[in-house]
């Protein structure tokens, strides 16, 4: 589940887990609640939409940094973990624009080559979306989409919203 997988996960630029707890839905459902960090400013893809939200080039970069560093740390795991579905709604950003990678409802360990499908398809690898093996670098095509994100403050492709 997302609250183990949390719960082993240590890096400044992770959203730290803080608790769980169940929680009984108005229809009567038992759900289960993950806390973790509070990022004041949301996710850095609200932030991009906002344009009255300034960010200096300075702050873009570090903001790529705080997600490499932070996918850096997932892939340098043994065994690796793929996060999957990273993207800039799931990069969250504190009141000093600092970005920490959250929401690992899709990740997992990799011990071999995975072949599932699985993500969000503006940010998802080729070689997810032929259904072909894939590993890291996955998460790194992903990665690479954030990138133009922060430069352009908009999607590399595609009309629409994001």
């Amino acid at each position: 589940s997302e609250a183990a997988l949390l719960s082993e996960l240590h890096h400044p630029n992770i959203v730290q887990l803080l608790g769980v707890c169940r929680h009984q839905s108005a229809q009567g459902c038992q759900e289960m609640l993950i806390v973790m960090d509070f990022m004041e400013k949301g996710s850095l893809g609200e932030v991009l939409i906002d344009r009255t939200c300034e960010l200096s080039w300075q702050t873009r970069r570090q903001m790529a940094l705080d997600a490499a560093l932070g996918m850096r740390y997932l892939h340098s795991l043994s065994p690796p973990v793929l996060h999957r579905d990273l993207k800039s709604p799931n990069l969250l950003v504190d009141s000093l624009n600092r970005v920490k990678i959250a929401d690992f409802g899709l990740s997992r360990f990799r011990v071999e080559y995975t072949m599932t499908f699985c993500g969000s398809p503006k940010w998802t690898a080729p070689e997810v979306l032929n259904g072909e093996t894939y590993d890291t670098g996955a998460d790194v095509w992903s990665y690479g989409v954030v990138i133009w994100e922060l430069l352009a403050r908009n999607v590399p492709y595609g009309a629409g919203t994001w």
